[in-house]
């Protein structure tokens, strides 16, 4: 639950099996499945600014990986 931050706070480790130069996606969808914002990550600590984004519900997706993250100000 984020309550008060307006940013999320992401950090990428390269994997050793990538081939070099590949770029990795954050993807923020809401409850109904549409996305409401992209951002490329980098190597290393990525930030993203999340105050656009209204209470509720969404799902942070990363690759294969997602996770849920109910926002509450």
């Amino acid at each position: 639950v984020l309550s008060e931050s307006r940013i999320i706070s992401v950090t990428v480790i390269a994997s050793p099996a990538a081939p070099s130069g590949t770029k990795q996606s954050l993807n923020i969808y809401n409850a109904l499945g549409e996305q409401v914002g992209s951002q490329h990550l980098t190597a290393g600590k990525n930030e993203i600014n999340i105050s656009n984004l209204s209470n509720g519900i969404y799902f942070v997706k990363i690759g294969n990986t997602a996770k849920k993250v109910v926002i509450r100000r």
